[in-house]
């Protein structure tokens, strides 16, 4: 097939996708709008063309901008032309249409297929445009250049068959009479090419001349903007840096971009005179760093792409800020290149950070936000590699961190949880057990012990039971001893008052399952109180405070709040029924519930074992994770749902048609798990291998992020090894955006799930994904 790509910057854009073309054997041609003659770059025939004039002096400001797309087009019109004469007739384009080069293409070739990438669809309010209070429009009008600036989006939507979209957010833009044919999937990076190198040095010459050297050892903070201006979040982060500075006496923030615009307004003359936004927010906060601080922050300008991806290799953060607008590439490949990422909580930055998994979320806004994130990153960079995935660089570094500071313990809590994803639960247990030894009363710790348990085969159901019941007895001893029961106010003319209690109020296993359910709450029935002990809040949060709202009740963050507080606050609701949805899992509040502040305490959703407490007056469960003959396992009675214990609805990005199983054009069984790799144990390799044995020529998929980790890719492909399954039947694989893996679950036709600790939205979503 003849393929053509129209892109400004070609390889810049579409670089991995033309070159996978070239190798299925597709004909690949591009037209770049470049001053190079035409030549051959990875099998793909570059055929470039430029423009030969400029915009029409004086001409009305809100036409401006399509006279330049309409230049471009030109252009690019005469020279596809000229390719016309040559004999070249592709059956498909791939257009940036961004910039208007492709808008008569289809004039030249009728009968080609024109796909769009398609970036953003401008809007005057509610995306981009208004989001920055402190830059609002100055000119009515503005509305009106807006309009005029999607033209070129509307006429290429008559000509164009689909669209391609980087994002959901992004593809969300689009009207909907075009969205519909507009597929999400992100471009990708290389992420063999894009690999963390802990030898990587940069020397950098400093203002005054000296030279710096500088490693993976050093305190590095990293920003980059194409140019750096507000539209990404350049004056937020500068204003970060006098307190970020006094925080950390050894950090270095290296500092890369222009000091031109890429997006937004210029500085406006008549106030700033010819200053750069740079120059603007260097002399706002220059005046609050002392001289010995300022030391520490280099601006490096403008980069070419090698040593671009040098500084991000020597970053241990890497700040990352946006109005809602499109996705950067930097913003991934800093991901993997191994950066540590605090990023704001804005579209489409949620598509691609999952908030204390694949980085830090924090509010756009929130200076102190910011720096506080910064601040616990570069504090314990050994629990960032965990959560990363990387858990041999995890252990180094804690290794590292004991050699330095024998006495501190929290390197012991992330070795703990590094030896609970791999496997090695004997290992982590003994780590937890030393460390409650040490600090009896610390929360997170006799959490951490108790959830490890019921990963490990080896420990029994009394011994959990026994961490159970040993777990409420401190929660209540701590909460002042037992506390009597509220009493129940009559329901006779009022609604139940339910209260909810998390920290997962959000894009998590828990928000998502619960976000139906509330929606379906009546509010002459039930008012609906969200207690939300996390920090992160996006769209599903958005979605259950609407639901709240819309019964009469409040979503209340409740994250600075103590037990006490916490509890004084479902008691000034008059809360009926209280629900936990965290059991001992990250982040619980589990403790206040040992409070007694309403009269009925139930535990529901976010964890499937008893959770040891007394007061707690029930679990609801199912008969599928408590049968009959299982109740003798927990300290509540059980209320078993008849329908199951989990209400799920698919993510607004899910694939909504299935693909056949992979066996129908491969004529071999692939199973897999996507579940967490602290899930694998003896027994499960023992199970797997005779399956995989049974069904010859079979195939294992197994994803998880801490696969990222080398030497545990090495360990779990020997396990199956020594079962006599040979390495090439077992693939491993990385993280990757959930829209991404949902996709990934057409390659499985059927899905393992590991035991004792089985799967939960994981297995929901492969159900969903049409896999057994």
């Amino acid at each position: 097939m003849k393929i053509l790509f129209i892109h400004q910057n070609f390889p810049g854009q579409f670089k991995h996708l033309a070159s996978a073309l070239v190798q299925r054997g597709h004909q690949v041609t591009a037209m770049p709008l470049r001053a190079i003659p035409p030549q051959t770059w990875q099998g793909v025939q570059l055929r470039p063309y430029q423009v030969k004039r400029g915009t029409t002096a004086g001409v009305h400001p809100w036409v401006s901008d399509f006279e330049t797309k309409t230049i471009r087009a030109e252009a690019c019109f005469r020279a596809a032309l000229a390719l016309k004469a040559e004999g070249y007739a592709p059956e498909v384009i791939i257009a940036h249409h961004g910039w208007g080069e492709s808008l008569f293409l289809k004039d030249v070739w009728p009968g080609a297929r024109l796909g769009l990438y398609c970036e953003f669809f401008y809007h005057p309010q509610g995306a981009d445009v208004g989001f920055d209070p402190e830059f609002p429009p100055k000119d009515p009008g503005d509305v009106c250049r807006l309009r005029l600036k999607n033209l070129n989006n509307l006429a290429h939507f008559e000509i164009a068959e689909a669209g391609l979209s980087p994002t959901h957010y992004q593809a969300s833009t689009f009207p909907e009479r075009f969205r519909h044919h507009i597929q999400v999937t992100h471009d990708g990076i290389d992420t063999d090419a894009l690999a963390p190198d802990p030898g990587v040095e940069l020397t950098l010459t400093t203002a005054t001349g000296a030279q710096l050297r500088l490693s993976r050892t050093d305190e590095v903070v990293t920003f980059v903007n194409r140019n750096l201006e507000p539209y990404r979040g350049y004056h937020r982060f500068m204003r970060a840096l006098p307190e970020l500075l006094k925080r950390r006496p050894q950090a270095r923030v290296l500092i890369v971009g222009g000091e031109d615009v890429s997006y937004g307004a210029r500085p406006d003359p008549a106030v700033h005179g010819q200053k750069t936004w740079k120059h603007i927010f260097i002399d706002e906060v220059r005046p609050h760093i002392p001289a010995s601080d300022w030391a520490r922050v280099h601006f490096l300008g403008k980069l070419d792409y090698a040593p671009f991806l040098a500084v991000l290799r020597l970053s241990r953060v890497h700040v990352y800020l946006t109005y809602p607008f499109v996705l950067s590439w930097s913003l991934l490949e800093a991901m993997s290149l191994g950066c540590a990422i605090v990023a704001s909580d804005t579209a489409p930055v949620r598509e691609a950070i999952a908030h204390n998994e694949t980085g830090q979320l924090v509010d756009f806004f929130d200076t102190a936000g910011l720096v506080e994130a910064i601040d616990q990153l570069l504090d314990d960079p050994g629990e960032l590699l965990n959560q990363f995935g990387f858990l041999s660089e995890a252990e180094a570094s804690c290794r590292q961190a004991l050699s330095l500071a024998p006495k501190d313990l929290r390197p012991w809590v992330t070795l703990a949880n590094v030896e609970r994803e791999r496997g090695n639960h004997a290992a982590a247990h003994n780590h937890y057990a030393r460390l409650q030894s040490q600090l009896p009363d610390h929360p997170v710790i006799r959490r951490n012990l108790l959830v490890g348990q019921e990963y490990d085969p080896a420990i029994s159901d009394t011994e959990r039971l026994t961490a159970a019941r040993a777990w409420g007895d401190w929660a209540i001893a701590r909460a002042g001893g037992p506390r009597p029961r509220p009493a129940l106010k009559p329901l006779r003319e009022r609604p139940l008052r339910l209260g909810y209690v998390s920290a997962d109020l959000c894009q998590h296993t828990v928000g998502l399952l619960l976000k139906p359910v509330l929606a379906a709450h009546d509010p002459e029935r039930v008012t609906v109180f969200a207690y939300s002990a996390g920090t992160l809040k996006d769209w599903v949060s958005q979605a259950i405070t609407a639901s709240c709202c819309a019964t009469g009740g409040e979503f209340r963050d409740v994250a600075s709040l103590d037990d006490p507080a916490l509890a004084q606050r479902i008691q000034a609701d008059q809360i009926d029924l209280l629900i936990d949805l965290s059991g001992h899992t990250a982040g619980s509040r589990l403790s206040v519930f040992a409070h007694r502040p309403a009269p009925v305490q139930v535990s529901w959703l976010g964890y499937f074992a008893t959770t040891g407490l007394t007061e707690m007056d029930a679990v609801l469960l199912d008969a599928w994770h408590a049968p009959p003959g299982t109740e003798d396992q927990f300290i509540e009675p059980i209320l078993p749902l008849p329908a199951g214990r989990f209400c799920y609805q698919p993510v607004p990005w899910a694939p909504k048609d299935l693909s056949p199983p992979p066996v129908a054009h491969s004529a071999r069984i692939t199973f897999g798990s996507f579940n967490n790799t602290a899930k694998l144990n003896d027994g499960v390799y023992d199970l797997w291998a005779q399956i995989l044995a049974a069904v010859p020529d079979s195939r294992l998929l197994l994803k998880w992020r801490t696969f990222n980790d080398a030497a545990l890719r090495q360990r779990v492909t020997q396990a199956f090894v020594a079962r006599g399954i040979a390495a090439e039947r077992i693939e491993l694989r990385g993280p990757s955006f959930h829209a991404d893996l949902l996709k990934e679950y057409t390659e499985l036709d059927i899905a393992l799930d590991p035991f004792p600790f089985t799967g939960g939205l994981t297995s929901c979503e492969a159900l969903w994904m049409g896999v057994p």
